[in-house]
């Protein structure tokens, strides 16, 4: 039980210190994680929508069947919308670690002696 805690310490420290380098790029993450929730609401929106649809088929009276199409190319586009900026985000701030990573790494083989 003492290696289990001594494994979950170890990775406990390991994910804190690569979270200190998400620091500087805490806004874009935040703007990601919104860009994420926007997707997912729309996706459960779409869900909604189509029970309405299956529900005015039911009532033809009514009439607005031809707004349906424009709701679901609307939500469509807010979905792919909000999936294309939080993943472009995600992708900046991952690639922005990974090159303070290397350039910390570099700079550290640079100081070491040569010999």
């Amino acid at each position: 039980m003492d290696s289990a805690g001594t494994r979950f310490s170890q990775d406990l420290s390991l994910y804190l210190r690569l979270v200190r380098y998400l620091k500087p790029q805490l806004s874009w993450f935040f703007l990601a994680v919104i860009g994420f929730l926007i997707a997912a609401g729309s996706e459960a929106y779409f869900a909604r929508l189509l029970g309405d649809i299956v529900d005015a088929f039911d009532d033809p009276s009514e009439g607005v069947v031809w707004v349906f199409p424009l709701l679901m190319s609307g939500t469509a586009l807010v979905r792919a919308v909000g999936a294309i900026t939080g993943d472009f985000l995600l992708s900046r701030i991952s690639f922005r670690v990974v090159h303070v990573i290397r350039c910390q790494l570099f700079e550290s083989l640079l100081s070491l002696p040569s010999a």
